[in-house]
């Protein structure tokens, strides 16, 4: 359920990672109380925040800093 995004790494024409995301649940206490978030804050906020869902790196592959280049 909800909006899913996902990503399949290629390096030199290879798969080397598979990342995926999708949307925040729409109720999470715990999450709206760390963040001291109102009823109204939520409903306007909650666009703006994803579940990682995946995140793995195909045997083989050595990329350390990988994710660093992906989201610096």
């Amino acid at each position: 359920m909800g909006e899913h995004l996902e990503y399949l790494a290629l390096s030199q024409g290879r798969p080397v990672a598979c990342l995926g995301w999708c949307s925040a649940p729409r109720h999470l206490g715990c999450r709206d109380r760390y963040l001291g978030w109102t009823k109204e804050q939520r409903l306007k906020n909650l666009c703006r925040v994803v579940t990682n869902t995946l995140f793995s790196f195909y045997p083989g592959c050595a990329f350390p800093i990988w994710p660093l280049i992906c989201w610096g």
